[in-house]
C-alpha cells in the first residue's frame, strides 16, 4: 500500500478580453507564450501558454499556492482584467484557472485618429516644407523639413492611422512576385524628388519608435545637403497589434545625388543591447538602401521578483 500523499494539477487558460467583462467571448482570441508562475512554500513551477492560450503544472501536493502571469518579452501595456492570485488545493485537482488581460497600450483602439498629407508641386523657386507627428499611444515621432531654391518637383503622401485596418500601403517585399506587399500600417510616407539648383536643397527626416512609451526602442535619421537629387523614398512604421508588421520601423531609399547624403540609425534597449548604423557620403552618388528594425517578442522563462504579490 502506497504511503506517498497524493499529487494534484493547476491548470488554466489565458485569453485576450478585449470587452473587459472578465469571460471568454467566442470573438476573442487566446494568449500564448504568457509565462505562468506557481509559488508554492519551498517550490517554484514555471511554464508557459501554448498557441490556445493553455497552461497545466501538475505533480503538487496539497496546500495554498500564489499564481502570476508574465506576458512575452517586449509586450508592455497588459492589465488584467480577472487574474486568480491565491489557490488552495485540498483533495483534487483545479481547473479552469482563467484569466483574461486586455490592453491598455498598443491596442486597436474602438476611437482613433488619422492624418493624411498629398501634394504634387513642380517649379522653380524657394521652398520650405515641414511635418511633424508625434503620438504617444503609438510610441511614434516623425520629423520631415526641406528647404532650398532652385528647380524642383516635389510629390509626397504622408498618412497616419491609429487604426491600421484602414491604412493599406505596399511595402516592398523581395519574396513577393509583385516586388511589393500591402501591408496594415500605423504610418506610411513616400517623397519623390527631383532637384537642380546653385542653391543646395537641405533636408533632414526621422521617425522613431520611442521605448519609454512603449515602442521597440529603434530611430532612423536622415540628413542630406545636395546641389542635384532624384530620390524615392519610402518611411513605415507599424506598431499596433493588428498591423500586419506590428512592432516594425523600416524604409527604404532609391537616390542618385551629387552633394552630402548619409543616414544615423539605431536600436537601443536599455543594459543590454545597442545596434547602430550610420553613413556618409559625399560626391556623386548612387544609392539603393533598405532598413528595418523589427521586434518579435517571445516568452522568456525566469521567476518574477514580486511573484505572488496581488497588488
Amino acid at each position: 500500500m502506497s504511503t506517498e500523499p497524493p499529487k494534484f494539477c493547476l491548470s488554466g487558460r489565458k485569453y485576450w478580453d478585449k470587452n473587459q467583462n472578465g469571460e471568454r467571448d467566442p470573438e476573442e482570441g487566446d494568449l500564448s507564450g504568457w509565462t505562468i508562475t506557481v509559488d508554492g512554500e519551498s517550490t517554484t513551477w514555471w511554464t508557459a501558454t501554448n498557441i490556445h492560450g493553455y497552461w497545466k503544472i501538475c505533480n503538487l501536493s496539497a496546500g495554498t499556492y500564489y499564481i502570476s502571469e508574465r506576458p512575452p518579452r517586449g509586450e508592455i501595456g497588459w492589465i488584467s482584467s480577472r487574474r486568480p492570485a491565491k489557490v488552495t488545493i485540498t483533495d483534487r485537482s483545479i481547473k479552469d484557472l482563467n484569466s483574461g488581460n486586455y490592453r491598455a497600450l498598443h491596442d486597436e483602439p474602438r476611437q482613433y485618429e488619422q492624418f493624411c498629407e498629398s501634394q504634387l508641386v513642380t517649379g522653380s523657386g524657394y521652398l520650405d516644407v515641414k511635418t511633424s507627428v508625434l503620438d504617444k499611444k503609438l510610441a511614434m515621432d516623425y520629423q520631415n523639413k526641406i528647404f532650398g531654391e532652385g528647380d524642383i518637383g516635389l510629390e509626397s503622401a504622408q498618412v497616419y492611422s491609429q487604426e491600421p485596418n484602414k491604412l493599406r500601403r505596399p511595402i516592398p517585399n523581395c519574396s513577393d512576385p509583385n516586388g511589393t506587399t500591402m501591408q496594415r500600417l500605423n504610418f506610411f510616407d513616400n517623397t519623390k524628388v527631383v532637384y537642380e539648383g546653385e542653391t543646395p536643397l537641405v533636408g533632414s527626416r526621422s521617425i522613431r519608435s520611442i521605448e519609454r512609451y512603449g515602442g521597440i526602442g529603434a530611430d532612423i535619421h536622415e540628413n542630406f545637403s545636395v546641389r542635384r537629387m532624384e530620390a524615392d523614398q519610402t518611411v513605415f512604421l507599424g506598431t499596433t497589434s493588428n498591423s500586419t508588421i506590428r512592432r516594425t520601423v523600416g524604409s527604404n531609399t532609391q537616390n542618385s545625388f551629387e552633394g552630402m547624403w548619409g543616414t544615423d540609425s539605431r536600436l537601443h534597449k536599455i543594459f543590454y543591447k545597442d545596434i547602430k548604423r550610420r553613413e556618409r557620403f559625399s560626391g556623386d552618388f548612387e544609392v539603393l538602401r533598405e532598413l528595418k528594425f523589427h521586434e518579435n517578442p517571445t516568452a522568456e522563462e525566469g521567476r518574477c521578483p514580486c511573484g505572488g504579490v496581488d497588488c
